[in-house]
């Protein structure tokens, strides 16, 4: 088991590109990072201690949002993709 200092810890989560929720052994929300935030439009602080419940439209309108930012079809709808 890795052993680090809480504020480590912190530092590392908050510094992630990724959203991340760190949970205890009873499954409560301890940490988490600013991109979980964002993506679900929670703060932090209504959070914490409170299990790990996101609402499920809210995970899906991000989740539709970030592919979305990776949409590869041609700009020509003439033109095709490659098939690999």
């Amino acid at each position: 088991m890795l052993n680090l200092e809480p504020e480590t810890l912190n530092l590392i989560i908050e510094s992630l590109p990724t959203g991340t929720i760190v949970a205890d052994s009873d499954g409560k929300i301890v940490l988490l990072n600013q991109p979980v935030e964002k993506w679900f439009g929670y703060h932090r602080d209504e959070r914490y201690g409170r299990g790990p419940f996101l609402d499920p439209d809210l995970i899906r309108k991000a989740a539709e949002e970030e592919i979305a930012k990776y949409d590869i079809r041609p700009p020509n709808p003439k033109l095709k993709t490659a098939n690999f």
